[in-house]
């Protein structure tokens, strides 16, 4: 049987890989989690709904791909790059007040 050939810039984002047992709990709560926030704020989604469910799909992808990444590289950025979209939806949702 043949075995294909990944290119090394491509595999962390072609094949994801599961860190522990423990990451998966946290996907499971994260996935769980978003549909409950999206809801709780349902009442601010009356001028700004796109860039509300937006901010928290953004929020919700870069969080699952942290925990399913093993690179040191990435478990550095992933983190970061959560805080992005949190940062904009706290800008555009409490300077309506």
């Amino acid at each position: 049987m043949a075995r294909s050939r990944v290119c090394p810039i491509l595999r962390c984002f072609v094949l994801p890989t599961i860190g522990s047992k423990i990451s998966v709990f946290f996907v499971i709560l994260t996935t769980f989690q978003i549909p409950i926030c999206i809801s709780v704020g349902w009442s601010c989604m009356i001028c700004y709904g796109k860039e509300y469910i937006t901010t928290f799909l953004i929020r919700e992808f870069m969080t699952i791909a942290m925990f399913f990444k093993l690179d040191l590289l990435l478990l550095y950025v992933l983190p970061k790059s959560v805080q992005i979209p949190m940062l904009c939806r706290a800008s555009i949702f409490y300077s309506l007040e």
